[in-house]
């Protein structure tokens, strides 16, 4: 409920404000009868966290409509009591505010040329002047940046501190007609009504806040799923491997996706085929297994259809698919697949996505010339994957 009482008060408060705003603004300008206020002002700044270092204040600013007037200078004052020109600001500046003149970058100047920061500048006065005054057409729109984009640099800082405390502080924007009148005005503060020279003028209010802390986990994943795990290879039933061919299985598919940001690696752990004490190896050099020794087992990979996942050199096929008897190429580094952790088959550089695309496929193939003892040939593998986060 609106207590009427306070409401009748804070609206005689708002009507005297603007009574001694245009009693302090009268002397002020007494020398430029026709200055007016500019439109279309603001200052953006690029962070509003207290005491943010290497802050961009873009300062814009609009000239009054009517005539063109000469600019020699414009004075952009930050106070902590009142963006009304001409209530006293030297002694007001916002707390822990710096505009950091030393190492201030200007840039982004549209509207006027020939324009630098004066040496008057202090911590919370920025000058702006020109030895020579420009003569800048009416509804000029006028912008100045106060330190560049790049809101990160320490060494040193080109922005603007701002203040250290939250809430709203001011500026004010003033325009003048020469370098010395603009030096003169900011040096001799608000308070004192020496303002001679002022073209236009205007003020704008701008806030310190809290920071919103946003927080989101996301926690590592990596999900692995191997498919078609019972691997059979030959012809008939049940199914035999001869010297005729190389007989290559089903695929075993590999389902994968994760956020490991600096890759993964699958590695396959296990050893050749055997039975009892006879073995059908291969060997770590890719070719058409032949059937006789050292080339009868092997396995052949393919990357993905994205490229995120990688063959590795050993096992990827040289021929276009691993599916064919004829030119698919296998191979098989047992010292490798049966050490501790077993020996990579796929690797990706990056995450991997959650898509068909991703996926990959391990195909094995046997073959057995007439020198191989008969028997059922078996091995037990695992693959492993791990990522790097």
């Amino acid at each position: 409920m609106v207590n009427a009482k306070s409401f009748a008060t804070k609206s005689i408060a708002v009507v005297s404000a603007v009574a001694l705003t245009v009693a302090a603004v009268v002397p002020l300008l007494t020398s430029s009868a026709g200055a007016a206020q500019v439109t279309s002002r603001s200052i953006q700044m690029g962070k509003s966290q207290a005491s943010a270092t290497d802050t961009q204040y873009v300062v814009k600013f609009t000239t009054p409509s009517g005539s063109s007037s000469n600019i020699g200078g414009v004075v952009v004052q930050f106070c902590a009591n009142s963006p009304i020109v001409g209530i006293d600001c030297s002694s007001n500046a916002p707390t822990g505010f710096n505009i950091n003149e030393a190492n201030l970058n200007i840039n982004g100047v549209a509207g006027l040329s020939g324009f630098t920061m004066n040496a008057a500048t202090d911590a919370n006065t920025f000058i702006f002047t020109n030895a020579t005054p420009q003569s800048v057409g009416a509804s000029t729109a006028i912008t100045i940046n106060l330190g560049d984009s790049d809101q990160t640099e320490t060494s040193p800082a080109d922005g603007v501190t701002n203040p250290s405390g939250a809430g709203t502080f001011y500026a004010r924007i003033i325009t003048f007609d020469t370098e010395a009148n603009a030096t003169n005005a900011a040096v001799s503060g608000d308070q004192s009504g020496i303002y001679t020279g002022a073209q236009d003028y205007a003020g704008a209010a701008l806030s310190i806040n809290p920071v919103i802390n946003v927080t989101a986990l996301v926690q590592e994943t990596l999900n692995f799923a191997v498919t078609g795990t019972s691997v059979t290879m030959g012809t008939g039933t049940p199914q035999i491997i001869d010297d005729t061919q190389q007989w290559i299985s089903n695929a075993v598919g590999v389902d994968l996706d994760t956020n490991a940001t600096t890759g993964l690696n699958i590695r396959l752990f296990g050893t050749h085929l055997s039975s009892g004490s006879n073995n059908l190896t291969g060997s770590s050099t890719l070719a058409v297994l032949s059937g006789s020794i050292n080339s009868q087992f092997g396995i052949c990979v393919k990357d993905s259809t994205n490229g995120q996942v990688v063959g590795d050199a050993v096992y990827e096929t040289l021929a276009a698919n691993c599916t064919t008897p004829g030119s698919s190429t296998f191979a098989w580094d047992n010292t490798a697949t049966s050490a501790v952790g077993g020996d990579t088959v796929f690797t990706s550089a990056g995450p991997v996505d959650d898509a068909v695309n991703s996926n990959v496929n391990i195909y094995y193939a046997a073959r057995a010339d007439n020198n191989v003892p008969a028997g059922q040939y078996q091995a037990t593998h695992q693959l492993i994957a791990t990522g790097t986060f």
